[in-house]
């Protein structure tokens, strides 16, 4: 019990040390019962190691400058690399826009831990030396400041709210977390920074049809939201505006997490999508989004729940004068529902059993 106990106490120092600022809500987010976590989080404040912050009314912790010595000085090549001075000034700043970003970053860090994605130094290539090719057997993440690199190979690009990239074998995608509503957002800065994304992996030979986007958010309200939002009066925040050939939304919760396991094994993907093919009619030529028919009429797989094409589903059927189906994972049909509308029936997917099928944890 005691090596238990260890374990995660070393789990939760190094997941404070990649966020910098660990908000105290999003604590459930790690394996474990809450007491568990709470105990542990008790041991390490009476060790000293970790501190309690509290800015905004928002309480999180940091850590300590004897938890960085620790951490230092157990593991230098995972731990040496993030304590640098820009992590420090970081950590430092307390004005609510900037504590809100590195909140943002810290539930997408966990997000991805629980989700198996590699996120240390050690664990996985430098961005710019990626090697060809490059092993994403198992997914990696690099955060905004990995991908923007550093004198020369920097990409100065401004005003993105990209938190870092995700990478899987075949797979690219820049991470969005939007919170509770739709965020800030420039068309112009985003395609500026998949361009330099894209011109980085050319240049290491690494081949890559295209690169995506994924949005985390607090909940599937939030997906209505931005399927909704029109980036309001001045057209500053998040729309549906093409920018991104594919847009895929996640919620910040279990069922984001297994969503996540899903997205980063494109081979389970196609696997789960040949077995939904088999249950519906070849798909119909039809001049809109569809991946197979039911009774004449188009059927959407929706349970990855991709925003982009949601929306030239929908404004097909208007187009059109159709009805349609929309198969989706349960937690997914009350959005969708008030989304799509009386004109597409939903087909609902048990997410325990489809994680089961395709072979997730």
């Amino acid at each position: 019990m005691a090596e238990v106990s260890e374990v995660r106490e070393d789990t939760l120092l190094g997941l404070t040390a990649l966020c910098g600022d660990l908000p105290v809500r999003f604590l459930t987010l790690i394996p474990g019962s809450t007491e568990w976590t709470r105990k542990t989080v008790s041991v390490l404040r009476a060790d000293k190691l970790l501190r309690r912050h509290h800015k905004n009314g928002v309480p999180s912790l940091r850590l300590t400058q004897k938890g960085r010595t620790l951490l230092n000085r157990a593991c230098p090549e995972r731990f040496q690399p993030l304590f640098t001075e820009s992590y420090l000034a970081r950590c430092r700043k307390s004005d609510p826009i900037s504590v809100e970003r590195l909140h943002r970053t810290a539930a997408v860090y966990l997000l991805m831990f629980r989700a198996g994605v590699r996120l240390y130094p050690d664990e996985k290539p430098p961005f710019y030396q990626l090697g060809n090719p490059p092993d994403f057997s198992v997914p990696a993440f690099y955060s905004s400041l990995e991908v923007k690199g550093q004198g020369a190979e920097s990409t100065r690009i401004k005003a993105t709210r990209a938190v870092g990239l995700l990478m899987g074998t075949g797979y690219a995608a820049l991470v969005y977390h939007t919170g509770a509503a739709p965020l800030k957002w420039s068309s112009k800065a985003e395609q500026k920074l998949m361009g330099a994304v894209k011109g980085i992996l050319i240049r290491q030979r690494i081949p890559l049809s295209e690169i995506e986007g994924l949005m985390i958010g607090a909940n599937m309200g939030t997906a209505l939201d931005l399927l909704q939002s029109e980036g309001g009066n001045r057209r500053q925040y998040f729309r549906l505006d093409g920018a991104f050939p594919v847009m895929r939304y996640l919620p910040c919760d279990e069922n984001g997490v297994r969503q996540l396991q899903l997205l980063c094994r494109p081979d389970l993907q196609r696997r789960l999508h040949a077995r939904l093919q088999s249950s519906y009619g070849e798909p119909v030529a039809f001049p809109f989004d569809s991946d197979a028919s039911m009774d004449g009429n188009p059927v959407l797989f929706s349970y990855d729940f991709d925003l982009e094409r949601l929306k030239r589903f929908r404004t097909g059927l208007e187009l059109f004068g159709k009805q349609g189906h929309a198969v989706c994972l349960d937690f997914q049909a009350d959005c969708l529902e008030r989304y799509l509308g009386r004109a597409v029936r939903l087909h609902l997917l048990d997410p325990a059993a489809i994680w089961k099928e395709v072979g997730l944890r």
